[in-house]
Parts: structure tokens; C-alpha cells; sequence
């Protein structure tokens, strides 16, 4: 027979995983019968609903519990009525707080699983095969003269909280001002960030070099491989161009 909290607890488990003993569950009955009659019509609401949440995450299946829980308790009662209602009350009370704890802790789960995902990044590419060039428009309007051989790739979100591209080969942009949203062009192991300007970026896997020429307006061009800490960024105007080498960079006029 049960003598405490921890041993009618696990009792109860065991009857709703249909594992109980013939003599366990009688047990569990005479007991239940001494302890006086408890109210379980609001917990019966419970047990629904903590159920309903449960039904995709969990690995408790409730509905299979219950029908057990029906089945197995007439069968073994159907001489005791007022038995069958207390141990009915008492394990719908146990089972509604136990489904409940569980259900919170999926959706605790459930939450830090959406939030820490990681969702995927769906992209649109461009190639432009030897001896051949090709002009293209990006979402936010801005032109782009791609060279053979080269290739540019951004994110569907462009556009939207960011203008980020990515850059082998040559290419010469026209960009659309944005103040909010910068454009950002990586090349290699240089990034370029402008608002709005027309500049040429040279950046072939095979080169050792990426050379960015700025045509108007202003940009900047940032290394982290630089070693330097005052070559790692600089910032070039009209007929200005820096060429990254390695950890070397060098800024040059395009006109005398």
C-alpha cells in the first residue's frame, strides 16, 4: 500500500503507463478510499488542455493514457463504485498537474528551439561566362556592369535591413543612394561600404590583388588582413583607387 506522497505519485504513474500490478493497483484503491473524497471537476479541464498542447511535441501520448486509465479501472473495480470515483478523482488531479509540468517544459523547449535556429539563407546568383559581359539591375535599383568570368551573389533579404553582396570577378556599380541601408560589396578579403556612388571592384580568385576604383561620390574599403592598423580602412573619393595585396595596401590617383 502507498504510505507517502513519493510512493502514491509513482503508483499512479505506473497505472497510467499501464503497468501496475493487480496488487498495487488494489492497494492503491483501499488507500485512496481512506483518504476522503476530493473535487476534480476543474482539473479535468486541465488534463484537455494540457493535453492539446502536448500532442505535437510530446512523447506522452494522453488520449492512449486515458482510454488505459478507463479500461483498466473498470475492469479492476466494477464491485467498488465509490472506490472507482475516488482513484478516478485523485488520478485525474495527478495527471492533469503532471501534464501541465510537461507541457511547459516543451514549450520552454519549443521557444529556445525557434529562437536559437538558425533559418536558412536562400540566394540569387549571377555568372557571366568567358568573353562575355553582362549589365544587371539589383533589387534596390542599382546598376551593376558584370565581367567575364565573374560572378555576384546576394541574399533575397536585400534590399530590405541590408545590402550586402558578394563579389569574384570585376564589376562596376552604380549605386542607388540609401543613407539608412549601406551598401556593402565583399571581394576577397575586402569589404567595400558606400551610400551611393559609382566605383569598379577587381577581384579574380586567380589575382593576388583587389584593386577598387572609385569613379563618384565616396567609399570605404577595409582589410582585416592589413597589419597595419591605419592601412586596414581607407577612404577613397573621385579618381581615387586602392589595390590590397596581400597585407598591403595602396591608394593611388587615377588622373595627374
Amino acid at each position: 500500500m502507498p504510505e507517502n506522497y513519493t510512493d502514491i505519485e509513482k503508483a499512479l504513474l505506473d497505472y497510467l503507463d499501464g503497468t501496475t500490478s493487480e496488487d498495487d493497483l488494489l492497494s492503491l484503491q483501499e488507500w485512496l478510499k481512506q483518504s476522503g473524497n476530493q473535487k476534480e471537476l476543474n482539473n479535468i479541464h486541465d488534463i484537455y488542455l494540457a493535453s492539446s498542447i502536448l500532442k505535437s511535441d510530446s512523447i506522452y501520448d494522453p488520449e492512449n493514457a486515458w482510454a488505459a486509465f478507463r479500461k483498466v479501472n473498470l475492469k479492476k473495480t466494477g464491485k467498488n463504485k465509490n472506490s472507482i470515483i475516488k482513484l478516478y478523482g485523485w488520478s485525474i488531479k495527478v495527471a492533469a498537474v503532471l501534464l501541465i509540468v510537461i507541457a511547459g517544459t516543451f514549450f520552454i523547449y519549443k521557444q529556445l528551439r525557434i529562437k536559437t535556429s538558425v533559418p536558412e539563407t536562400t540566394f540569387s546568383e549571377f555568372n557571366v561566362p568567358r568573353g562575355s559581359r553582362s549589365h544587371i539591375f539589383l533589387p534596390d535599383g542599382t546598376s551593376v556592369w558584370l565581367n567575364a568570368e565573374s560572378s555576384l551573389k546576394f541574399s533575397q533579404s536585400f534590399g530590405k535591413n541590408q545590402r550586402d553582396i558578394i563579389l569574384s570577378g570585376e564589376a562596376f556599380f552604380d549605386v542607388v543612394r540609401n543613407e539608412k541601408i549601406p551598401f556593402v560589396v565583399k571581394a576577397k578579403n575586402t569589404i567595400v561600404k558606400v551610400l551611393g556612388t559609382s566605383f569598379n571592384i577587381k577581384a579574380y580568385p586567380d589575382e593576388n590583388f583587389v584593386e577598387t576604383t572609385v569613379v563618384r561620390g565616396k567609399v570605404q574599403v577595409s582589410s582585416p588582413e592589413i597589419k597595419n592598423d591605419s592601412l586596414q580602412q581607407v577612404t577613397l573619393t573621385a579618381n581615387q583607387k586602392v589595390k590590397i595585396t596581400g597585407d598591403i595596401s595602396v591608394v593611388e590617383n587615377t588622373t595627374d
